[in-house]
């Protein structure tokens, strides 16, 4: 991306007295051109089923293209002195042009009780773009060791390619037991030549990586296991695990670091990613009578990492969950449910230019406690409703620095009438408050501000489907929307503190959707989606592209779009 020929980019002290000045930028005479922020996809696919004796083949093939322009962000800067570290930054329209390619195929057998199924899939991501390089806008007059560079270079994704085997079955043994499993082995490779090192012509002295390429795969392991059991006519067991494996294999690899195209700073290594995760999960449903059911869940979580960002090197969860079932009546039936999870994150090593009292909230020590209910009413034959209320709430009980309390509400109503055998109506309506609490430091010790978070988020939406006298036709219409609003709430003890906007947000949905069924095998399907979204952000709404000191803003505001969907299939039964 180059500027303009009269884009100048300038910066000017402001200050009074001895005090420290204000680094200001300025964009005198800069030319700004306005681009769409816009994506367009284009997706194509089919596929085939064809049953012959006890066996079973399906086939599927997809492709999906997606071009346009989107934002990323791109930095250049010596990494010290003044501003964001001596770094000035930009927004940058990149280029998007990538190509999805999938297949699956399965074959199924199934006879005496039993079956198995082995399958294949594969995904093929390509992209026809392997860098971005842009001009520095700023004027920063120097080039070489420390110093800005005069152009910046970011990579873009990779090509990369996935392939995945599995293997499934399951054997009923007599009327009460039933044993099923599967198993799949996957591998992803990325072999993209690197990027060069740096755009910068004054640190093209620099070695670059010791390989062209990272020569990169990943092996994927899963693998699971269930057994259902009924011993007793009242009593029904299960029990189930659920291994899965990522294991990144390559060869570390050290290689120099240039900070923003503009200056070295020493050796890093990328090293291979790993992590695996065991699940455990015991179950028992007892009836009592023909009204009432009880159903208790034991689940164990147990992850492992390494070589991650994350410095928890292992953390486990033990849950119990129990459900009520009640129908005193035939036209009524009620739930109650409740549950409690406490996780083990004792094995956290914390990196030495971290707050010792930080935690990262999907690693540290939490008690989850959730209770809910449910009830469903026939008043008519024809006539459904029902209404559904969940609370969750986590407890950080030994997190000091970082998420200290969280917490989710769910209330959910809907509703079904159906007059006749051909028309159909449906509602619902759902409302969501999901909240946290955050404790910070800046001095990088005991918490001095405190961050509560508040988001709310109303669904609803109405819909009707007809069969058209003929019975070929089918058509259907669905119109939703919804809305949200979050609140963000900054408390400190060193300073007062402006509250943050809300920010805004609203979705409206509509569906029309046609089947036409031309004979007992053949039918098309047709359907088109519009959706329409505004939202309103303090963050983006307002800023002039010069508004940050060291930053070159696109302009961007919320998003505020349309989109359009058609889709055409067409289904052959044999």
């Amino acid at each position: 991306m180059r500027l303009p020929d009269d884009a100048v980019m300038s910066r000017a002290e402001t200050g009074a007295g001895s005090g420290p000045g204000r680094e200001a930028s300025l964009l005198p005479g800069l030319s700004l051109r306005t681009y769409e922020v816009e994506t367009e996809r284009k997706t194509v696919g089919g596929g085939i089923r064809l049953p012959v004796s006890d066996w079973q083949f399906d086939v599927s093939v997809r492709r999906q293209e997606k071009d346009g322009t989107g934002i990323i962000g791109g930095a250049i800067g010596s990494g010290f002195g003044t501003g964001f570290g001596g770094m000035t930054a930009s927004q940058l329209p990149m280029p998007i042009s990538y190509v999805t390619n999938e297949l699956e195929a399965k074959a199924r057998y199934e006879k005496h009780g039993g079956n198995i199924e082995l399958g294949y899939y594969y995904s093929g991501f390509s992209n026809e773009y392997q860098t971005l390089t842009w001009q520095n806008p700023f004027d920063q007059p120097g080039v070489g060791q420390g110093n800005p560079s005069p152009v910046g270079q970011l990579a873009l994704p990779p090509d990369n390619s996935f392939h995945r085997l599995s293997l499934s079955g399951g054997y009923q043994f007599d009327k009460t037991t039933r044993l099923a499993g599967s198993v799949s082995v996957g591998r992803m490779l990325q072999d993209e030549t690197f990027a060069p090192l740096t755009a910068n012509p004054e640190l093209s002295y620099l070695p670059g990586p010791p390989r062209d390429s990272l020569d990169a795969r990943a092996d994927i392991v899963d693998a699971f296991l269930r057994l259902v059991s009924r011993p007793m006519p009242k009593l029904s067991l299960n029990a189930s695990y659920r291994y899965h494996e990522r294991d990144d294999d390559f060869d570390p690899m050290a290689y120099n670091y240039v900070v923003g195209d503009s200056r070295l700073n020493g050796v890093v290594t990328a090293a291979p990613f790993g992590y695996y995760s065991h699940d455990v999960s015991l179950s028992a449903d007892y009836r009592f009578n023909s009204w009432s059911t009880l159903n208790l869940d034991y689940d164990y979580r147990q992850r492992s990492r390494r070589y991650s960002e994350a410095e928890q090197i292992r953390t486990s969860q033990n849950g119990i969950d129990a459900r009520l079932r009640l129908r005193p009546m035939d036209t009524l039936s009620v739930s109650f449910h409740g549950g409690w999870a406490d996780r083990d994150g004792a094995d956290y090593e914390q990196p030495g230019a971290e707050n010792p009292l930080l935690r990262k909230y999907y690693l540290a020590d939490r008690i989850q406690s959730k209770v809910g209910a449910g009830l469903n009413y026939v008043p008519r034959e024809d006539i459904v409703l029902g209404v559904t209320a969940d609370y969750l709430q986590d407890d950080y009980n030994n997190t000091v620095i970082g998420v200290t309390d969280a917490g989710h509400r769910i209330l959910a109503f809907d509703a079904s009438y159906i007059p006749t055998e051909r028309l159909s109506f449906h509602a619902f309506f759902s409302y969501e408050d999901i909240s946290s609490k955050q404790a910070g430091s800046v001095t990088g010790d005991l918490p001095d501000n405190r961050t509560d978070i508040s988001d709310r988020i109303g669904t609803g939406g109405i819909g009707v489907e007809y069969l058209l006298p003929g019975d070929r036709w089918t058509v259907g219409l669905e119109y939703a929307e919804s809305y949200g609003t979050s609140e963000t709430e900054v408390r400190a003890t060193t300073e007062d503190v402006s509250p943050f906007p809300d920010i805004d947000s609203r979705l409206r949905t509509v569906k029309l959707r046609a089947k036409y069924q031309v004979d007992d095998r053949w039918s098309v399907n047709a359907a088109w989606w519009y959706s329409r979204f505004k939202s309103t952000n303090w963050a983006l709404d307002g800023v002039e592209p010069d508004s940050v000191p060291g930053l070159l803003l696109s302009g961007v505001e919320s998003p505020d779009y349309d989109v359009n969907t058609l889709m055409l299939s067409a289904t052959y039964r044999w």
